[in-house]
């Protein structure tokens, strides 16, 4: 289906510049005559998304209207068929579903599409009662495989009957149908099936292809045959959404009969980590090999559980007042135990995308230094000093979020003048 006279793939192992490469891809098809308008590039993520297209203006020095077609599949799906017919499903229209024929539906804010392309995503880890229908029914939908395939082959822990999951698909295009509503995968069926594309295309750019699943791909290999030139750009050692339904077995054999290139150089990772990761990696037989050589650092690799690696992040930041730590995690279900303690340890730190952990005013550059202020006038008090009640209020609202102020009483308990010491603030906040 990828024709070899038009088509290129591009492997980049980690830190190689995927990006920076693509952008280079992207001016040498402008440079040549090729309007913006009729480049596409398709992301997997809003943030890949975001940063290409921030790139794009800076480089190149466009207009946003001048790349309608710098989009998700997702963003891109809506763009051709607006006007959208319908109502997006919404956590009350879960809610409602459920109720209506007995489902306990645990997963709230399912009905948004994940950063990683899919309806339900990195919630996996925490589906309950009957989550996994919904998910086995999404994950058919994505790969474009039967419902029998969802239950046998899915990423689930108790794997769902087949009669319970056909079920409740049945139902769930019933309820959609009768109440007007439509989701996301919607969208990309819709695409699919009206061959729908945008006009005049001439270049079609894919990033992060590892990760697309079925669906995602067969609207790129339809809109690559109206194409002149396109370039995927994946590393199916990077291939990490499985469990959503993507495979990266395509691109294992798209590198034996289309034009295949590889980035060479990693600015990112050292020696000992490439050297650590090459080793494992090699246990994977179906992949593509790759010749790549690590920045000039040896770098540092330790076994730690998430407690031990978060206190030595927290040490070292500690340590030197210029240093920062980052820590990835699998998902964001991962991050919750570790943002609860730095917030016991009043360490700063942000969440990264936007969104974060939790909700509250320190994802943002002010609420940042807020929580540092805040930080401040806690040490202050640790040492002993006395600092003004209206400090201290502030400083409490920037790292405990405004519900538990109320629940508990905070607001009320903190007077508005004077002064105040550690013992003083643990008498009131101890009084009834």
């Amino acid at each position: 289906p990828w024709n070899p006279a038009t088509t290129r793939l591009v492997l980049g192992p980690p830190g190689t510049g995927k990006t920076t490469h693509l952008l280079y891809v992207l001016g040498e098809y402008l440079s040549s005559g090729v309007p913006p308008e009729s480049i596409a590039v398709a992301t997997y993520t809003r943030a890949a998304r975001r940063e290409i297209l921030d790139r794009m203006l800076a480089q190149f020095r466009l207009t946003v209207d001048r790349l309608p077609w710098v989009r998700t599949l997702h963003s891109s799906a809506a763009r051709l068929l607006s006007p959208i017919q319908g109502r997006f499903f919404a956590d009350a229209d879960w809610q409602a579903f459920g109720q209506s024929y007995g489902y306990d539906l645990r997963d709230r804010q399912a009905s948004q599409p994940a950063d990683d392309g899919t309806l339900w995503g990195w919630r996996l880890g925490g589906l309950g009662g009957d989550d996994t229908l919904r998910a086995a029914m999404e994950w058919s939908r994505l790969t474009l495989r039967p419902l029998a395939d969802a239950c046998r082959y899915g990423p689930w822990r108790a794997a769902p009957s087949l009669e319970s999951v056909r079920a409740f698909t049945q139902r769930y295009r019933a309820y959609k149908g009768t109440h007007g509503l439509i989701d996301y995968t919607d969208l990309l069926e819709a695409v699919l099936r009206s061959d729908a594309r945008p006009d005049a295309l001439e270049v079609l750019l894919i990033d992060e292809a590892q990760d697309m699943a079925g669906l995602m791909l067969a609207i790129a290999r339809a809109w690559a045959a109206h194409c002149s030139a396109v370039v995927i750009v994946a590393d199916d050692d990077q291939h990490v959404f499985g469990y959503s339904g993507a495979s990266a077995a395509w691109l294992v054999d798209l590198a034996r009969r289309v034009p295949t290139e590889t980035l060479r150089q990693s600015y990112r990772v050292p020696r000992l980590v490439q050297t650590i990761a090459g080793a494992l990696i090699t246990r994977n037989r179906h992949r593509v090999r790759k010749a790549w050589a690590p920045r000039a650092a040896d770098g540092t690799v330790c076994r730690w559980d998430a407690g031990r690696a978060l206190a030595e992040a927290v040490r070292r930041v500690t340590r030197d007042d210029h240093a920062t730590a980052m820590l990835l995690v699998r998902n964001r279900v991962f991050a919750h135990p570790l943002v609860t303690e730095l917030r016991a340890r009043l360490v700063p730190y942000t969440c990264l995308p936007t969104g974060g952990v939790y909700d509250i005013e320190r994802r943002t550059p002010r609420g940042l230094v807020r929580f540092v202020d805040a930080v401040a006038t806690a040490t202050r008090l640790m040492e002993g000093a006395a600092v003004p009640w209206a400090e201290l209020g502030v400083a409490i609202s920037a790292y405990v979020p405004a519900g538990a102020m109320c629940r508990w009483g905070l607001k009320a308990k903190l007077p508005r003048e004077g002064v105040v010491t550690m013992a003083q603030l643990a008498e009131t906040l101890l009084a009834p």
